[in-house]
């Protein structure tokens, strides 16, 4: 395992991304059909061969918002809890897997931040300590990728006054991890199959 100190967004960070299954992917491995995840190899088997990322996501505006509020959230979130939350670029698992953690937190935690718009804010409130339930293969992927023992699940919206933030702690749910386990190595055996057709 491994920390790289980029900027999340740069050419280094995309570099490290390409050809792995990250965050997003580890969700889309775990929760997936078989042909979502067969689907998925073959999206990374190609970067491999390629050194080219296949799917890149345009921002949208909701997503270039929730950029720019991060750090606003984090600081909230500091403040309100007096954690030290520390930014990481990439948490590299090894050479197929890794995660870009909003943030790390002293030895055994970590942050996942959302920005959302107030409706979706609205939502997390109403959903108490389940809000996090609709990222569940993110933080539990988080939580298997860094070994930690919690993770921070932190919505963020400033013009909920008094309820700007909202968060949940998640451990590590055992029939979970070993969920996104046993999908990790039939991913690992998928894509050295399918690398082996071209050697």
């Amino acid at each position: 395992m491994k920390t790289h100190n980029c900027q999340q967004g740069s050419d280094e960070w995309f570099a490290l991304r390409t050809g792995r299954i990250t965050g997003t992917r580890i969700a889309k491995m775990a929760g997936g059909t078989k042909q979502t995840i067969d689907s998925l190899c073959y999206e990374v088997a190609s970067e491999i061969i390629t050194g080219q990322r296949s799917d890149a996501i345009k921002a949208t505006p909701a997503m270039e918002r929730g950029t720019e509020m991060e750090a606003e959230a984090r600081s909230a979130f500091s403040a309100e809890f007096l954690l030290n939350v520390v930014e990481v670029g990439f948490f590299e698992v090894d050479d197929l897997f890794g995660v870009s953690p909003d943030g790390l937190i002293g030895e055994n935690a970590g942050l996942e931040l959302k920005c959302p718009l107030p409706h979706t804010h609205l939502k997390y409130i109403t959903a108490g300590d389940k809000a996090w339930r609709a990222y569940r293969w993110q933080v539990q992927g988080c939580l298997w990728a860094t070994g930690r023992a919690r993770w921070y699940f932190a919505s963020y919206c400033p013009l909920f006054d008094g309820r700007e933030l909202v968060v949940n702690v998640v451990e590590p749910d055992a029939d979970d991890l070993a969920k996104i386990a046993e999908k990790a190595e039939y991913c690992r055996g998928k894509i050295n199959e399918i690398l082996e057709v071209l050697k």
